[in-house]
């Protein structure tokens, strides 16, 4: 509530209204079709006071002049696709001085077709709806000082998925402090908020497909961040140093899709939000997103443009892959002379490696030939990783029969068991057969054993991790083993035929 030595008489509130006027552009200047609460004692509680473009629609409460609602329009939180989708948790961008708390204000406001002006007795808050998902902000203050301002996400945002998993992963919150970008997962919030100190020029917070953000335009006061949860949705706070009686300080405010064509509206390195990867992998990533757009372009279904992909990708790695299951293949066949050779100079080992490097330059086989092209293939997993995640494409867009969301984990778990049954049938045509066993040493059998506990173990184990995946990345995954699976059968019976 604003204290009572802070009134201002009736005259010195309009004249100081005019002047701020008269500073304002002529793009913020209240157009026609303007409605005003003509007597300031008689102001009543409205709470749905719109602004509206062909992306958003928002919602304002006269209460503190907060945002209380932004339907994003085109998405919604269950497959009716009504956009009746809200992005907010509850009440957000309010104001709060170090003195008073004007959240339960009640103001006065003026509304035209794009713009809303709310008036207080020492402050004002001015929004204009952009054409996109951006918001202009500006805080006008005249005749009150104090030590700092707060401008608080209030609620978080809100819960847009019904299928919530992971959430502690997925949802965060971010600032860009002094050059460098803070992203906090849920994960490492504790009961205390934490804060950032330094100079900030956006603060944000983001669930799976959707971010909330604020970036401060033209000044450079001290700010503060700090991050929080509440009611298990991530909020922040954006604190602004200011010791003048007089000012105006602008904003640009975010409420849309992690896009990075759309976050790059707020500008500031606004868009660094959307990297979910190390950052020297973020380029990659967003290539395999371009990809997957433009083949969605040509197929509009992005189930089988995800399976495009997966075949795409096989044929660049063919080369790396072919490797890896020919130099396994050839390890298999010259085991015996390995055991034979180890078994006759196991007492000296200098001998013993130099008549294995003759086997394996005679055969054409390097040992860590079945590595070196699996560790290439990690980087490229990471950046997938996310690219199918992470990827708002994939919302809410099915594939075929009982996958209805892409996004979302199998109801069934059939694509993650078929995937368990593909990695066993990939790893089972990697053992060793009986007639190999026999010639192998004891130690090679006991390599033999663990592998295939291993063969047995890890599709189980993969399915269990799996099950709760986005089925477009579970789909990838299980096509991409199919496809490694069928390579290894013909590599296989290509040895056979020698």
């Amino acid at each position: 509530m604003v204290s009572k030595s802070d009134d201002a008489s009736p005259t010195e509130s309009k004249s100081t209204v005019e002047t701020v006027d008269k500073e304002s552009s002529a793009k913020e200047t209240v157009q026609s079709k303007v409605k005003v609460s003509k007597v300031r004692g008689d102001i009543k509680l409205d709470e749905n006071i719109v602004l509206e473009n062909d992306k958003i629609k928002l919602v304002f409460s006269n209460k503190g002049g907060q945002l209380i609602g932004a339907y994003l329009k085109g998405y919604s939180k269950d497959l009716s696709g009504d956009g009746s989708l809200n992005l907010l948790a509850g009440k957000a961008l309010s104001v709060s001085f170090d003195q008073d708390d004007y959240q339960n204000y009640l103001f006065d406001y003026e509304l035209s077709e794009n713009s809303l002006k709310f008036i207080g007795d020492k402050y004002e808050k001015i929004f204009v709806l952009n054409t996109d998902y951006t918001l202009s902000f500006e805080l006008r203050v005249a005749g009150k000082k104090f030590n700092y301002y707060q401008i608080s996400m209030g609620d978080g945002i809100a819960e847009t998925e019904l299928h919530v998993k992971g959430k502690n992963r997925d949802y965060g919150s971010a600032a860009y402090v002094e050059n460098s970008l803070e992203n906090e997962t849920m994960s490492s919030f504790d009961e205390k908020p934490d804060v950032y100190e330094g100079d900030a020029s956006f603060i944000a917070v983001y669930n799976k497909y959707f971010a909330l953000g604020v970036r401060k335009l033209g000044f450079e006061n001290v700010v503060r961040s700090e991050f929080f949860v509440i009611n298990d949705n991530p909020s922040a706070n954006f604190r602004i140093q200011e010791s003048k009686d007089n000012f105006s300080h602008k904003f640009r405010v975010y409420l849309g899709p992690v896009l990075v064509q759309d976050l790059q509206a707020m500008g500031g390195g606004f868009e660094k939000i959307s990297d979910k990867t190390w950052s020297f992998l973020n380029w990659l990533s967003k290539f395999f997103i371009k990809i997957l757009r433009f083949i969605h372009n040509l197929i509009p279904n992005y189930g089988i443009a995800i399976i495009i992909f997966a075949f795409l990708l096989k044929i660049i790695l063919y080369p790396l892959t072919h490797k890896m299951f020919e130099s396994t293949q050839k390890m298999q066949e010259i085991q015996p002379m390995i055991a034979e050779i180890q078994s006759k100079y196991k007492n000296d080992k200098v001998k013993m490696n130099n008549e294995l490097r003759m086997v394996y330059k005679n055969y054409g086989v390097n040992p860590l030939g079945g590595c070196l092209p699996l560790l290439l293939q990690i980087p490229i997993f990471i950046a997938l990783y996310p690219a199918l995640k992470y990827s708002i494409a994939l919302r809410q867009q099915p594939f075929v029969g009982w996958i209805v969301d892409l996004s979302a984990p199998d109801p069934y778990y059939i694509l993650p068991i078929l995937m368990g049954i593909f990695m066993y049938v990939q790893q089972k045509f990697t053992m060793a057969s009986s007639g190999d066993l026999a010639k192998m040493t004891d130690q090679q059998k006991a390599m033999q054993s663990t592998q295939k506990m291993m063969m047995y173990g890890m599709p189980v184990f993969m399915v269990f991790i799996f099950r709760d995946f986005p089925s477009g990345l579970v789909l990838y995954w299980a096509v991409f083993n199919l496809l490694s699976t069928v390579q290894q059968i013909y590599i296989k019976k290509r040895f056979a035929k020698k």
